[in-house]
């Protein structure tokens, strides 16, 4: 029996950035009728309006022989885990609720360990403000203890200054030239752990769905919203390929994977990018 993890884990291409489905083992996994995939696959994915090269790939007979995959079907179609998703979702069966519980557990873990870093740097920032406050206390001691020397306190400054040595061998500082770089240094890491939070939050709230996707809440075509993109001046095209303005970088980002060895990149957007175009 086909697991879940099975699909959504099927390494069909190599060096691919992202999970990578097989069209028949979504097929099979989906109780879907096995003979008459080869009809009934295809006009799936025209009924999602999924895009070629975004959201899948077909791989011909020749293509998988020579990357040794095999079988008897003369085509294979591998789809993104987000457009095989969306097939599941799409195909009005039970067993599409337990491929979306799942994609909601892997979303979790992804969250935890993005969060698991942030920790993980903090910690980092909080033992360097500890050596730096240790720094400090030495230098403030060792001024003290040689003013005393000056007012004939010289048997205590000596006793004194081995406790200081002792205190400047754990901190790695022997002088103020010590210091002061390592001041600067603690400065630069608050400022990354700043802007690290920033991006986690930005990320958290933001979504980014394929032209496809969009397309539907318009209830347009996607050939027409990438047409509405591009004269709302956020993508223009080059070479056949659709790349992102500087006024339209700020709702979209670049996908990639790599299909036969060469590399393939697609715009996904933010959903907010819809408010400009209505």
């Amino acid at each position: 029996m086909i697991k879940i993890e099975d699909v959504f884990t099927t390494k069909v291409m190599e060096n691919r950035t992202e999970q990578a489905v097989d069209g028949r083992l979504l097929w099979e996994y989906l109780g879907m009728n096995m003979k008459n995939i080869s009809r009934d696959l295809p006009k799936a994915i025209e009924n999602a309006m999924l895009d070629y090269g975004s959201d899948y790939t077909i791989l011909r007979s020749e293509e998988r022989v020579n990357r040794g995959i095999g079988g008897k079907e003369s085509t294979q179609y591998i789809f993104t885990a987000d457009s095989a998703k969306e097939l599941a979702m799409m195909s009005n069966r039970e067993i599409g609720k337990e491929i979306r519980k799942y994609f909601i557990e892997q979303d979790k873990m992804k969250n935890n360990l993005e969060m698991s870093d942030v920790e993980k740097f903090q910690t980092m920032l909080d033992q360097a403000k500890q050596i730096e406050q240790l720094q400090i206390t030495a230098q403030t001691q060792e001024q003290e203890y040689l003013r005393k020397v000056n007012q004939g306190y010289k048997a205590q400054y000596n006793k004194r200054t081995k406790q200081i040595t002792n205190i400047k061998s754990i901190v790695g500082a022997t002088t103020q030239k010590d210091i002061i770089p390592t001041i600067e240094k603690l400065k630069r890491k608050s400022d990354k752990l700043d802007e690290l939070k920033k991006r986690h939050k930005l990320k958290k709230q933001m979504k980014f769905y394929t032209v496809t996707e969009l397309s539907k809440q318009l209830n347009i075509s996607s050939i027409k919203l990438n047409k509405l993109l591009s004269q709302a001046g956020l993508q223009y095209k080059e070479d056949g390929k659709w790349l992102v303005t500087k006024d339209g970088s700020v709702y979209a980002t670049t996908k990639t994977y790599t299909n036969g060895g060469f590399e393939t990149s697609y715009l996904v957007w933010d959903d907010k990018v819809l408010n400009i175009l209505k």
